[in-house]
This record gives structure tokens, C-alpha cells and sequence, in this order.
């Protein structure tokens, strides 16, 4: 190891990280809902002597960057992570302290909202660039933290609008097409101290079924199409072809799932009626060779079959996200750098998987950033696990 790295790494403070993971994480921070820890964010780079701005997204919500010139004949490196969190903290349903925009310690572990995903790595990208400044080093290139907006898996559907449903890479897909870029990026997403070399993508889609509309008591003397009871159809159906679905497609071990999400119709405060329709909401997962239009017509296929064997059942189909899924190749360089970095660290070399996960390296990746996804998150206590615990929350 060089002296310059040694004399970073001995000035790396914990203890300011963790201080503050906790100022952001006791922040709310819901989609839609970023600014106070933007405006935080913010404040902390120009106190560390970064160039510090919001970009403004649109009214009222930032992205919070810190950038830190080099000489300008170097690699430029971004760091990148998200500000909002999965859930508000208001969910009834879920009351865990993983749950709540308030952290917890207990001895070495650190609880509370966004503490995994991924509050901790933008305290981590604050760590080092702060231990950097201490050291005295000079750069060639610049290093950029982006804190964005808008990450989370979300998108407006039906009679869910707003800015609290603009997730997806909102922020990002916004900073890269708005001046801030980079040769390199490193993804701070939860990845155990693991390389993520890619992940999955996702392809949100809706099935409508159509009904008659009609009094319930005279179901017994009308001739009605019931939405719900075709829907039901389609579900029994797509259940059965998702092993197949999930047979026919591979990469690194893993193998893309498929989530029945959500069921829509009807008027819960008009039973006496049937419905005029029936949505049924999936979450499709897809490796990053798929073509999404392959999957829909496989879907389309399904509603066909269905078709024919019940002429009174049709059904509408259509994608309200498509979000493609990402790989970059583990001997590409920056990945080989962050492995050499944990090797020179960690005393082993990183292991190296595929996530199910959909992050924002996709949007870097399409806007010409090579993107690696590693980060300090995603451990729990239990011996060998990684990712989601419902004990843990997000």
C-alpha cells in the first residue's frame, strides 16, 4: 500500500460517519420528500471546503451534490446514493425500529429508516472524501457525491400521482442529463462489502379485465361478464407460467421472480355492484439480456389462450414501468479497483453477484458511466444472510 493511501486510511473517523448516518436517518426522507436532507447534505460538503449545490428537480425537491476538484488531467469519480427512503415511517403495518426515521445503536449495529438503503453509503462517501481533506492529498481528477432524489421503486400508476410515486432513478436520470458526469461511478447500494456486477431489471405491467355493471340481486336473472371472476383467471394462469418464466432465464446463478403485486376493482363502498373492471399488478423481473418486448408477448400469448377457451374474458395489457437491468463486467476497471481497495483493506478478495434489486447504476451505465455497485449496507446479525430482513427493515 502506498504512504498516500495509509495516510488516508488512518484518517478516516468513524465516528463522524456514524454521526452523521444518524443526523440524515433522523431526517425524513420519503420519495418525493428528499429536500431537508439535500439542503443537509449540502450544508455538511461546503463545510468540508466541497463545492456544494441542490440541483433543483423540480419545485422544491434537490438533489444535494458535493463536487471536489483535482487538477482536471485525471479519472473523475462520482459517488452515488439515494436520499429517500422505502417507507415514510407512518405505516401502521410496520413498526419496527428498521421502520423508523429514527436510529438506534446496539453496541456495533445500527438500526433505524434507511440506515441500509442506503443512508449508510453516502456516510461512507462523506467518510472518505473528509478523510482525503484531512490527508492533504491532491487529485488529478475531481470526485463528485451525488445525493439523489427519486430512487426508490416506485412509479405512478392509475390514481397514483405525484412526486411521492416519482421514483425509479428520477434523480439520477436527472443529473446526468443535466451536467453532472463522470468517468467512473461507484453505486454506495447495500451489497454486504460485496461487488455487485450487475442486477435485474423490472417491468411493472397491468392486466385489465372488463365486467358488466349489475345489481347483485339480480345476478341470479341477468347474463353478466364478472371482471373479478376473469381476473382471477389470469392470475391462476400467470401463476402457472412463472416457472417456466423463471426456468428459461439465467445469469450469474440467478434467476429473475415474478411478483403478483396488487389487485384493483370493483367499489368497496358499492358491494352491490359488479365490477366494471379488474386490474391485476405485476412486478417482473428480467436480467439485463432480456428484451421486454419478448416478455410481453409471452404475456400476450397467455391472454390469447384465455381468450380462446373463454371468448367473454379479454383483457388489456400494458407496461407503466420499464426499467432495464445493468451489468459491467467484473474485470472492467473500476471494478477491479474497488477489489483491489477491499483486498488492500478487508485482507481477501470481494466476492462478486448479481442482484435482484433494480438500483440507479442503469441510468449511469446509459449515460456512458461505467458503474460499480458496492456498499456497506445489507449485513444483518443472522450468520450468512444479506439483504432484507423484516426484523432489520430497510
Amino acid at each position: 500500500m502506498i504512504e498516500a493511501h495509509r495516510k488516508v486510511l488512518d484518517l478516516i473517523d468513524p465516528g463522524e460517519m456514524i454521526s452523521l448516518l444518524e443526523d440524515i436517518v433522523n431526517i425524513p426522507s420519503p420519495t418525493g420528500k428528499e429536500a431537508g436532507v439535500a439542503e443537509y447534505l449540502v450544508r455538511r460538503f461546503r463545510a468540508l471546503g466541497l463545492r456544494g449545490f441542490l440541483q433543483e428537480i423540480s419545485p422544491g425537491r434537490y438533489n444535494a451534490i458535493g463536487a471536489l476538484r483535482g487538477r482536471g488531467d485525471g479519472v473523475s469519480l462520482l459517488f452515488n446514493g439515494h436520499m429517500d427512503t422505502s417507507y415514510s415511517g407512518e405505516e401502521e403495518e410496520l413498526q419496527g425500529v428498521g421502520y423508523k426515521p429514527r436510529m438506534v445503536r446496539d453496541k456495533e449495529w445500527l438500526y433505524g429508516l434507511g440506515v441500509n438503503n442506503m443512508k449508510s453509503g453516502l456516510a461512507a462517501f462523506y467518510g472518505a472524501v473528509a478523510a482525503l481533506r484531512r490527508a492533504g492529498v491532491e487529485l488529478r481528477g475531481d470526485i463528485t457525491i451525488a445525493g439523489v432524489a427519486g430512487e426508490i421503486e416506485k412509479a405512478p400508476v392509475d390514481g397514483y400521482q405525484g412526486i411521492e410515486y416519482a421514483g425509479y432513478g428520477a434523480g439520477t436520470k436527472y443529473l446526468v442529463g443535466h451536467g453532472v458526469t463522470a468517468d467512473l461511478c461507484i453505486m454506495g447500494e447495500p451489497s454486504g462489502l460485496k461487488i455487485a456486477a450487475g442486477h435485474m431489471g423490472s417491468l411493472w405491467t397491468k392486466i385489465t379485465t372488463r365486467g358488466t355493471v349489475a345489481h347483485t340481486a339480480f345476478l341470479d336473472k341477468a347474463r353478466i361478464v364478472h371482471a373479478i371472476e376473469k381476473a382471477m383467471k389470469v392470475a391462476s394462469a400467470i401463476q402457472e407460467w412463472i416457472p417456466r418464466y423463471r426456468a428459461a432465464h439465467e445469469f450469474m446463478g440467478e434467476r429473475p421472480t415474478v411478483n403478483l403485486a396488487a389487485i384493483q376493482g370493483g367499489w368497496p363502498w358499492r358491494a352491490a355492484r359488479t365490477p366494471a373492471s379488474c386490474s391485476l399488478y405485476l412486478d417482473i423481473r428480467t436480467t439485463h439480456e432480456q428484451n421486454p418486448m419478448d416478455v410481453k408477448r409471452e404475456l400476450q400469448r397467455i391472454l390469447n389462450e384465455l381468450h380462446r377457451q373463454d371468448p367473454e374474458l379479454e383483457a388489456d395489457l400494458e407496461f407503466y414501468v420499464t426499467n432495464p437491468g445493468m451489468f459491467l463486467p467484473p474485470d472492467a476497471y473500476v471494478s477491479r479497483v474497488v477489489a483491489r481497495a477491499h483486498q488492500q483493506v478487508v485482507g481477501e478478495p470481494p466476492e462478486v453477484f448479481y442482484r435482484g434489486p433494480c438500483t440507479d447504476a442503469t441510468h449511469l451505465q446509459h449515460a456512458g458511466i461505467p458503474t460499480v455497485i458496492y456498499g456497506a449496507g445489507g449485513r444483518v446479525r443472522e450468520e450468512g444472510v444479506l439483504g432484507w430482513s423484516r426484523d432489520v427493515g430497510e
